[in-house]
C-alpha cells in the first residue's frame, strides 16, 4: 500500500515569475478526510480558487500522479506552472486511518443505536408502558440529536475540504447519549429534575464546542467553503439557545409553559429542520450521482428565509399567529427544494432509487410536521397527540388503530430528519 504524500503545490503565472510578489502563506489542503467520489471535484475547485503567488500543501492517501497530470492538462493553456514536493508521512497515515475508522464506526453505531431505540420505543407504546413525553425524548435525545451531531462531523470535512476530525470531534455524541439517557430517566420518572441540569451541562459545551470546531474549518477552507456548513452552524446555534432554556426553566417556573414552547420550536424546527434541510440538498445529488448546479445558490438564497421563519415561530410561544407565518416561510423553503427536485430530476428518477425516495420522504415528513404544528396553533388539532389523531383518521379502517397510529406517528418525526 502506497504511504500518504504530502505534496507543495504552487500556481503561478507565467508572466510574473520574476517580479516581486509578496511572500504567501502555505493552504493547507487534506484530501484524505473527503470521500472519493468528492475527492476530484473539491480538488478542482480548490486550484481555481488559488490566486497569483499563492501556495497550497495538498495530502493525499496515495501518489496522485493521474491527478497531477490532469492539473496540467486542464491549466496549461491558461499558462500556469505547477510546482510540486513530495514528502512521505507514514506516522500521519496511521493517524488518518484510526480517525477515518473512529469516523465511520461511529457513525455505523449511531444509525444502529437509533434504529434501536426507535424500535424499543415502538414495541413500548404498544404494551402502554412508556410515557409519550418519555417516549419523544427518547427517540430525539438519545436517537436522534447524537446521529444528526455524527452527520455533521462527517459532512463538515466534505464542505470545507479539510481533514478528518479530531478523534474528540468524533467521540463527542457519545455525550449526548448520555446525556439524553438522563432525560429520558427524568421523564420516566426515575430521576429528579437534576437530571435535566446535569443533560444541559454537558450538552452545552458540547455544541459550542462543535460550533468553535466549525467555524474554525470554515475560515480554513482553501477558497469559499460550500455554503452547507452556514445550515448547520445556524442549526446548532438553536440547538445551544434550545439548551440555555432547560435551566431557566428551572430557575423560573411561572414562565415554564412559554419556555418549553421556545425549547420545542428551537429543537424540533431549528436544530432537526434546518440541519435535514441543508443536508438533504447535498445528498440527493450525490445519491443520483447527478450534479445539483443550482443546490449551492438555494443554498445560500433559503438560508435566511429558513432562519426567519425559525425564529417568526418562536413568537408562538406566547401568540399563535406568529405560527401561520413562521411556517409558511419553512414551508415556501421545503416546498421550492421539492419543486427543484422535480424539475431537475422528475419524480420517475425519484422515487425509482431506493435511497432518493429515502430522502424525498424525509422532505416529506418535515413538511407534514409543519403543517401538523400550524393546525395545533390555529386550535384544530390538540397538544401532543396532533399527528396520532390526524393519522388515526386517516387510517382508522386500516385495522388496529392504536397500532397505526403509534407507527405513523413515531415515523413522521422519524423521517423528518
Amino acid at each position: 500500500m502506497h504511504a500518504p504524500i504530502s505534496l507543495v503545490i504552487s500556481w503561478r503565472y507565467a508572466c510574473t515569475l520574476a517580479t516581486n510578489l509578496p511572500k504567501k502563506p502555505f493552504y493547507p489542503f487534506d484530501a484524505r478526510g473527503i470521500a472519493k467520489r468528492f475527492r476530484h471535484a473539491a480538488i478542482f475547485g480548490a486550484f481555481d480558487a488559488l490566486m497569483p503567488g499563492e501556495t497550497m500543501r495538498f495530502c493525499n492517501d496515495h501518489d496522485p500522479l493521474p491527478l497531477l497530470g490532469q492539473l496540467q492538462a486542464r491549466f496549461a493553456k491558461h499558462r500556469h506552472q505547477l510546482c510540486a514536493t513530495r514528502t512521505w508521512c507514514h506516522r500521519d497515515r496511521f493517524r488518518q486511518i484510526g480517525l477515518k475508522q473512529y469516523g465511520e464506526g461511529m457513525l455505523t453505531y449511531l444509525g444502529c443505536s437509533a434504529l434501536a431505540v426507535f424500535t424499543s420505543t415502538v414495541v413500548l407504546l404498544l404494551l402502554d408502558t412508556l410515557p409519550f413525553l418519555a417516549a419523544t425524548h427518547f427517540i430525539l435525545a438519545v436517537a436522534i440529536l447524537p446521529l444528526i451531531f455524527g452527520a455533521i462531523a462527517h459532512f463538515v470535512p466534505v464542505l470545507t475540504r479539510s481533514g478528518t476530525p479530531h478523534r474528540v470531534v468524533l467521540l463527542a455524541p457519545l455525550l449526548l447519549q448520555v446525556s439524553g439517557l438522563l432525560v429520558f430517566l427524568h421523564f420516566y420518572g426515575r430521576l429528579g429534575a437534576g437530571a435535566l441540569l446535569a443533560a444541559a451541562v454537558i450538552s452545552l459545551p458540547v455544541c459550542l464546542g462543535f460550533v468553535g470546531w466549525l467555524i474554525a474549518r470554515a475560515r480554513h477552507t482553501l477558497g469559499k467553503p460550500h455554503p452547507g456548513w452556514r445550515w448547520y452552524l445556524a442549526a446548532l446555534l438553536c440547538l445551544t439557545i434550545g439548551l440555555a432554556l432547560v435551566p431557566a426553566m428551572q430557575f423560573w417556573p411561572e414562565a415554564r409553559q412559554e419556555l418549553r414552547g421556545l425549547h420545542l420550536h428551537l429543537n424540533l424546527l431549528g436544530f432537526v429542520g434546518l440541519t435535514a434541510t441543508g443536508t438533504l440538498q447535498v445528498l440527493l445529488p450525490t445519491v443520483l450521482s447527478g450534479p445539483d448546479i443550482d443546490a449551492a445558490i438555494r443554498l445560500r438564497r433559503d438560508l435566511p428565509l429558513a432562519v426567519a421563519g425559525v425564529l417568526v415561530s418562536l413568537g408562538a410561544a406566547f401568540w399563535w399567529p406568529p405560527s401561520l407565518l413562521g411556517a409558511g416561510l419553512l414551508i415556501f423553503v421545503v416546498c421550492r427544494l421539492g419543486l427543484a427536485w422535480l424539475r431537475r430530476y422528475g419524480m420517475r428518477v425519484l422515487i425509482g432509487d431506493g435511497a432518493s425516495a429515502a430522502l424525498l420522504a424525509a422532505l416529506f415528513g418535515f413538511l407534514l410536521i409543519l403543517v401538523f404544528g400550524t393546525a395545533h396553533a390555529f386550535g384544530v388539532m390538540g397538544g401532543h397527540d396532533t399527528v396520532p389523531r390526524l393519522y388515526g383518521r386517516i387510517s382508522s379502517a386500516a385495522g388496529d388503530r392504536r397500532v397505526v397510529v403509534t407507527y405513523a406517528g413515531m415515523a413522521t418525526s422519524w423521517t423528518a430528519y
